[in-house]
């Protein structure tokens, strides 16, 4: 674009000469603008010398127009270009958007059980998945209070609609270890090109503690058999 405008500069600036030059030497009385306009014949000879007398200024006014129109020319369809330019580079970010991994961690309970979710609920893969929350996460089970997996390890892949889960233990355990169950963090991942991305969150689990909730049949039943065969059992010992 600047090398055109300079193009045009130079051109309009030697057509303004041309044009200046010529007009000085004019003699506008050998023009018979009457004549002309009341459209005499007698005057069509004069016209023709008038205009072969004077074509140098007839030719620089016509290159003046010329290089005008041709700038003008380009500078709208260098203005068309940078729109097009502009709108495809749009339609790309917007679709690099719209296909983005988008990686989510979540501590959920189901059934009385805790459990630590992370999940891709984007439309491309996850690389490189980095999970930082305080407090430390640990399990509450019996045996076993070591770190989340989730959050104690880089996950180097995670495909898209992926999820994983790690069973952190009983509402009950896991509510009464953390006083109050209030965590904050963030999970952090790059996509395919590298670029790194965070997603913050925050979680408060407080609200389980005045939540009910129905065991399945088939597990209730289970507990319950187990229940009679511990009575049982301490029935024979007391014998």
């Amino acid at each position: 674009m600047k090398r055109t405008t300079l193009l045009f500069l130079i051109c309009a600036t030697v057509a303004i000469i041309n044009v200046r030059a010529e007009t000085e030497s004019i003699d506008l009385n050998l023009f018979p603008v009457k004549g002309v306009l009341a459209n005499d014949p007698k005057n069509d000879t004069c016209a023709v010398q008038w205009l072969d007398r004077h074509q140098g200024v007839v030719m620089a006014i016509l290159t003046l127009v010329y290089v005008l129109t041709t700038a003008g020319i380009a500078f709208i369809g260098y203005r068309a270009n940078k729109l097009s330019r502009q709108h495809l580079d749009v339609a790309i970010e917007l679709d690099r958007r719209r296909t983005r991994p988008y990686v989510v961690f979540d501590i959920v309970s189901k059934l009385g059980l805790i459990h630590a979710v992370l999940n891709n609920i984007g439309l491309s893969a996850a690389y490189d998945v980095k999970v930082t929350i305080t407090p430390k996460l640990v399990h509450a089970l019996e045996g076993k209070d070591g770190p989340c997996g989730l959050t104690m390890n880089t996950i180097i892949f995670l495909a898209p609609g992926r999820e994983i889960t790690d069973f952190l233990g009983r509402s009950f355990d896991f509510l009464k270890k953390y006083e109050p169950p209030h965590f904050e963090g963030s999970v952090e991942y790059a996509d395919a090109d590298k670029v790194r991305r965070s997603e913050p969150f925050i979680i408060d689990l407080s609200f389980h503690k005045d939540i009910g909730y129905v065991i399945p049949k088939e597990i209730a039943d289970e507990v319950a058999g187990i229940g009679g065969t511990l009575r049982d059992i301490a029935g024979k010992m007391k014998r």
